[in-house]
């Protein structure tokens, strides 16, 4: 992570870590259906709106995943090469 990214996790933990922005928050996770996808099943299916809804549920998930992001943890990097595989 960025010194950059880290001061961004901290400004979202500040202003969604009051009462305030937990409230904000809450009602942000109920109005974009962050629990499940908002999708509507009967035909016909208006292709617009849910592009709209998962697009308004990604942003919510954004904001919750810099909240809850662990500043402590030790950055975790992941080298692939070519040829690697599980298959040993």
């Amino acid at each position: 992570m960025t010194d950059k990214e880290r001061q961004r996790c901290i400004a979202y933990k500040a202003c969604f870590g009051t009462d305030a922005g937990r409230d904000v928050l809450a009602h942000l996770k109920l109005t974009a259906h962050v629990n499940a996808p908002h999708f509507d099943r009967r035909p016909p299916i208006d292709t617009n709106l849910l592009i709209y809804d998962e697009a308004r549920r990604a942003l919510v998930l954004g904001i919750i995943g810099r909240v809850e992001k662990n500043l402590d943890a030790p950055a975790q990097t992941t080298a692939i090469t070519e040829g690697d595989t599980d298959n040993d």
